[in-house]
């Protein structure tokens, strides 16, 4: 939802209370670079945490957001270069 710029759902889901629409787009915004979607192996990497007490359930979640520049340094991270000397 972040990636494609839903807000105003992100809002409504969150009954707002931590961040409206406009917060949220602002932060987007002000990062200042393209959010994209992360690889797939990424969401082994999810850090989430039950809300003790919490009624409903909740849950506490830290989870690393991709950008483009993110995403195209791991493509190079992940292909071996061979350099070769003229």
């Amino acid at each position: 939802m972040l990636v494609r710029g839903e807000y105003l759902e992100l809002e409504e889901l969150t009954n707002a209370m931590r961040l409206r629409a406009s917060d949220i787009q602002a932060g987007v915004e002000e990062y200042g670079r393209r959010l994209v979607l992360p690889p797939n192996s990424a969401y082994d990497n999810i850090d989430a945490i039950a809300v003790v007490g919490s009624s409903p359930s909740a849950y506490s979640i830290r989870f690393r957001l991709y950008t483009v520049w993110s995403s195209l340094w791991q493509s190079v991270e992940r292909s071996p270069v061979k350099y070769q000397r003229d």
